[in-house]
């Protein structure tokens, strides 16, 4: 809710609606008010601006009842409550058709307690509604991204594939533009176009040449291997902004990779500024590794059958030229990303490529005493079993998603597919084997369920409180004074949890911008130190200021290093037993190369196990204390306050042991120019 509350009065009387209006003021609201008593005046007024519209059932034109359904027939959530002067019916008949509450006018002064309820019950809606459309986002970049790779590597042609790419990448990242270029000998090449790309391209049947040098942004991508990223053109300095190009105002591009070795650049623009950001990197970074996987199979595919038929015309004629033919068939294999192998109908490994040894770390003086059984996880080993036994039965290729380990016992996620290639009548020979190595894809995909689930978890708890406070209300009104604190108390829980995780969310994408300035780490430490005085003495807790004479300065974002000595702080407040000890102060210089100087939090608690210390900075972990104790906590502090301290390229370090306290020292470069005292 905003610091101004905008109401909407439906009400013929000018005087009863200063009377309400009077009443919110004294219900602690800032008011701006439009009152309407016609029809057409509403409808005018109805817009998302309004935050709470309060409505007599009864007005010259129209009535409450009429006002509420021209509301939800625009499909605004705005809370509607009903403000009469009688005819109590009529304001249950309302909310039952879907009002948030109605009181009599002689009953103002229950207004703001209704309408914060009513906004509360809206902001609960439309918080659950966020998480359940992110949810449903994710899952539908998921299911693209499959859906695009199987579509991708359904073709094993170089031009089929490259449509293919222009086809699928936008049900991955909308854009307005799109391009795909390969890299050969230093030259950019554009193989295709889509989009507002023709306006580039024009009408040339030749493609557009570039030399790699001379464009800043391909030559970083060949270099680092990331993607880059420009969410506005018109700030980005980088940018050559040449004028067939002026409608381009964001720009994402990523690296088609092939054993480290950049092979081209996959392209996307937008005429919006701010269009891309770092969530839409990703995903073209994911989408990607499947066009390069794709163009590698294209090309060995392409270039074997080339030779395949350079061999039919010649192998009658030229023998050594078969030969010769067989080993760049051989090359081709060798370069494959994918584990290739040729497998005996009992699963005997007959021979592999070099992919093989790199993925699974055999010899290949050792291929021959193994099978395939002995690749398979435990938990693999009838389900390979059984597809073996479907090939050699139906004489048709499979695909299984197995798990498989490496000599040293590591176990990986493989997309398995196992086909028939040399037959005789009835009986087969020999099969090929291909093993994707699909682990970095199935750890994304474990990730996203285990935050899915760690959300769900901290969220379903205040969620279900606030329900069943809600139905006790519902029946018991009674009640609202002896459940108000209960119900703040969870409501402050859930905006914790969610204020945390947008934060964690916007440090994560790069929203947070660190606006760097010399910060006088002694002087925050002392005002941060006298803010919580008040709490500490409550708490019955001795909190002390080491004073330091020597500066401690660095070049950071005062606001975000607060923030890191609140949190390590708020901590230590709430571990540290009454009559505890907490120090608090900066640290001048550290002994390390370079230079650096920090704070420092020490306080004689409980302590923390050295087994729980290696996770105290992983999202949603509370270690035993802080599941024993009452002290309130979503496990995302300390991960908050490492990835703003990383972003300033420094560190957190901690010293622990149980029953002997902890102390936490944050450690920052030092602000240039500053000569560090002697030691």
């Amino acid at each position: 809710m905003s610091d101004t509350l905008h109401v909407l009065l439906l009400e013929d009387s000018v005087d009863d609606a200063e009377l309400i209006v009077i009443a919110l003021r004294e219900a602690g609201f800032t008011v701006q008010w439009h009152r309407v008593d016609t029809r057409e005046a509403y409808l005018t007024h109805l817009t998302s601006s309004v935050d709470i519209i309060l409505a007599d059932y009864q007005l010259p034109q129209f009535t409450g009842l009429d006002a509420l359904q021209l509301l939800q027939a625009r499909g605004l959530d705005i809370p509607f409550i009903i403000v009469t002067g009688a005819y109590e019916e009529n304001g249950l008949r309302c909310m039952k058709l879907g009002a948030a509450d109605y009181l009599l006018k002689d009953r103002l002064s229950r207004l703001g307690q209704a309408i914060r309820h009513a906004l509360g019950e809206r902001a609960l809606r439309r918080e659950k509604q966020a998480a359940e459309e992110a949810e449903r986002e994710e899952r539908r970049f998921a299911a693209a991204l499959a859906d695009t790779a199987i579509a991708l590597n359904s073709s094993l042609h170089l031009e089929d594939v490259l449509d293919r790419v222009l086809e699928n990448v936008r049900r991955v990242i909308p854009h307005d533009g799109v391009s795909i270029m390969l890299l050969e000998d230093g030259i950019v090449r554009t193989v295709r176009h889509q989009g507002t790309y023709r306006q580039i391209q024009g009408n040339h049947s030749s493609p557009a040449l570039h030399r790699l040098q001379d464009m800043y942004y391909y030559q970083w991508m060949a270099e680092m291997g990331q993607t880059a990223v420009v969410p506005d053109t018109a700030l980005d300095p980088h940018w050559r902004q040449l004028t067939e190009r002026e409608w381009i105002r964001s720009y994402i591009g990523a690296p088609i990779q092939l054993h480290d070795q950049c092979i081209g650049f996959l392209n996307l623009t937008s005429a919006t500024a701010g269009f891309f950001g770092q969530q839409q990197a990703q995903r073209l970074a994911a989408f990607t590794a499947q066009v390069a996987t794709a163009l590698q199979n294209a090309r060995l595919y392409t270039a074997l059958a080339h030779h395949n038929e350079m061999l039919e015309k010649k192998v009658a004629l030229r023998t050594a030229e078969l030969r010769r033919t067989l080993n760049q068939v051989q090359t081709i294999l060798d370069n494959s990303p994918d584990p290739i192998l040729l497998v005996k109908p009992d699963g005997r490994i007959e021979t592999g490529n070099p992919a093989f040894k790199e993925v699974f770390g055999y010899e290949f003086s050792e291929i021959s005493q193994l099978g395939l059984l002995n690749l398979m996880a435990p938990q693999s080993a009838d389900p390979f079993m059984e597809i073996l036994a479907d090939v050699l039965s139906s004489h048709e290729r499979r695909r299984l998603e197995i798990v498989a380990q490496n000599k040293d016992g590591r176990q990986l996620d493989i997309d398995l597919t196992l086909s028939p290639v040399d037959k005789d009548g009835q009986e087969i020979h020999l099969l090929v084997c291909s093993l994707r190595d699909i682990t970095a894809l199935k750890e994304v995909q474990r990730m996203k369920e285990a935050f899915v689930s760690n959300v769900s978890h901290e969220l379903r708890t205040p969620i279900s409180v606030l329900l069943l406070y809600h139905g006790t209300l519902t029946k018991r009104p009674d009640k609202w004074s002896e459940l108000n604190d209960k119900i703040a108390r969870e409501i402050g829980r859930l905006n914790l949890i969610i204020e945390d995780l947008l934060r964690l969310s916007r440090l994560d994408q790069g929203q947070v911008k660190l606006a760097k300035k010399t910060v006088d780490l002694q002087q925050l430490v002392t005002e941060v130190v006298a803010d919580r005085q008040v709490l500490a003495a409550e708490k019955q807790i001795t909190l002390t200021l080491a004073q330091n004479p020597e500066p401690a300065l660095t070049f950071g974002d005062a606001g975000l290093l607060e923030q890191v000595l609140s949190i390590i702080l708020t901590n230590a407040l709430n571990y540290t037993p009454a009559h505890g000890h907490i120090m608090v102060g900066s640290v001048a210089w550290s002994a390390s190369e370079p230079v650096m100087v920090g704070f420092r939090v020490q306080d004689d608690g409980p302590g923390i196990p050295l087994d729980e210390q290696a996770k105290l900075f992983e999202r949603f972990y509370r270690g035993n204390v802080g599941h024993e104790s009452a002290a309130p906590g979503t496990g995302l502090g300390l991960a908050i306050a490492q990835e703003i301290i990383t972003r300033h390229d420094g560190e957190i370090v901690v010293d622990s042991l149980p029953g002997k306290g902890s102390t936490f020292t944050v450690w920052l470069p030092i602000a240039a120019g500053i000569e560090p005292a002697s030691t």
